[in-house]
């Protein structure tokens, strides 16, 4: 079963709402009234993303038809980069879904990993930033099974909205999914030297990270590593062909050697490393997993991220599973019901909010409510709805009396 994230506990900024054109208005005064209700509305407000690393486009002429007031209350808005580190391992090729009755070819994990990025970069792309790694990476020596990994897709801002409406991939998104299905999975599974590869591009991005590990397997790869018949990964996943008190990580014997230790510690401290760094990191377990879940659990906790029951970490059956758990963490990331105003409006009873041109009522169990004199929570199912993904637009505008039920 699907597994949603916490809600509040990871929707920590000011809602991305890139689509709130007005609120990043360069050079405007803060509750600048708009042109008169009659003129005509711009088309495409734009991207969150764009909004946020680019000048943004001048205020449409008309917020939305029918709001009272006009008078536009910006919104303080935080970027948002989601980050993939996805495991490129041969044990990705695996399919991931088990053969339908009639035989046909199902996806691979990697390629399931691919498609669940797709479909919540679909939703949420206009509203953020986005990013990619795979691990091992051996584009330089195609004989290294432990090439640590790299990042493959440097974070840019996502797509414009008309994208998002059209649930069509735009450039930025297409490009990471040409990037993607031009891989293909080999080798073994470098974690922790990956994550470690990966943190001082994350440290770098403006705004508030989030990465999530999607990973089929266990780390390995650790060279320098040591272990007997309990933690080398030939033996627990037995494929070795030998009695289990046989260590077939043991190079003495010519089958294995210290390359299949499981890397345990050292795959805990990277992630740890970047939640201490203020990165927290989601841990998707895709089935192959099942083995290491005691170890996922640990890493799910070091990455700030863990559930409040077992498994710790978010475990997926299938391929609609996976989708379905990406798509509800992201969801929770990358919109919040928490906004920051970039400064108290005049008169707190004369403002509203309002959900793509229709009013959301002053109600503190199933509407709005003020947090702070600068600040407010969108509550119950109107939070709901807006972390569907499917409201493009959120708008605070002054000026006339705040509706209640």
């Amino acid at each position: 079963m699907a597994q949603r994230a916490k809600k509040g506990s990871v929707a920590r900024f000011a809602l991305a709402a890139g689509l709130v054109v007005a609120a990043c208005q360069h050079g405007r005064a803060p509750f600048a009234t708009t042109a008169a209700a009659d003129a005509p509305r711009a088309r495409d407000a734009g991207t969150d993303a764009q909004l946020l690393h680019v000048t943004p486009p001048p205020l449409p002429p008309q917020d939305a038809p029918g709001v009272c007031g006009r008078t536009v209350v910006p919104i303080a808005l935080t970027p948002v980069n989601l980050y993939f580190i996805v495991d490129a391992s041969g044990s990705m090729s695996t399919q991931i879904d088990s053969p339908d009755s009639n035989g046909g070819i199902q996806s691979s994990r990697f390629d399931a990993a691919r498609i669940a990025i797709r479909d919540l970069l679909l939703t949420v792309g206009s509203r953020v930033s986005f990013g990619a790694a795979l691990f091992p990476l051996n584009s330089s020596d195609p004989n290294d099974a432990c090439a640590p990994g790299g990042e493959v897709f440097p974070t840019h801002p996502g797509d414009g909205v008309s994208y998002t409406k059209s649930a069509t991939p735009g450039p930025e998104l297409a490009g990471l999914l040409r990037i993607l299905g031009a891989h293909k999975p080999s080798g073994l599974t470098p974690t922790a030297v990956s994550i470690a590869a990966v943190k001082t591009d994350l440290l770098a991005l403006p705004g508030k990270t989030y990465a999530f590990l999607l990973t089929d397997g266990a780390p390995n790869c650790d060279a320098a590593a040591t272990c007997d018949a309990s933690t080398c990964t030939v033996n627990i996943e037995g494929s070795c062909g030998q009695p289990p008190s046989v260590n077939c990580c043991d190079p003495a014997l010519g089958l294995y050697d210290a390359r299949w230790c499981l890397d345990a510690d050292p795959t805990v401290a990277a992630v740890k490393d970047l939640a201490d760094s203020g990165i927290e990191t989601f841990i998707i377990g895709m089935p192959g997993t099942e083995a290491y879940a005691n170890l996922l659990n640990r890493v799910a906790e070091a990455g700030g991220t863990a559930r409040p029951s077992d498994p710790e970490y978010y475990a997926v059956e299938d391929s609609t599973d996976l989708s379905t758990t990406l798509q509800s963490i992201g969801l929770s990331v990358a919109i919040s019901c928490d906004i920051s105003l970039e400064q108290a409006p005049p008169d707190r009873e004369q403002v509203n909010v309002y959900f793509d041109g229709m009013v959301i009522p002053l109600d503190a169990q199933d509407g709005w409510t003020w947090t702070g004199d600068a600040s407010l929570s969108i509550v119950g199912s109107s939070c709901e709805e807006l972390q569907t993904g499917r409201i493009q637009q959120v708008q605070v505008i002054a000026g006339c009396p705040s509706v209640t039920r």
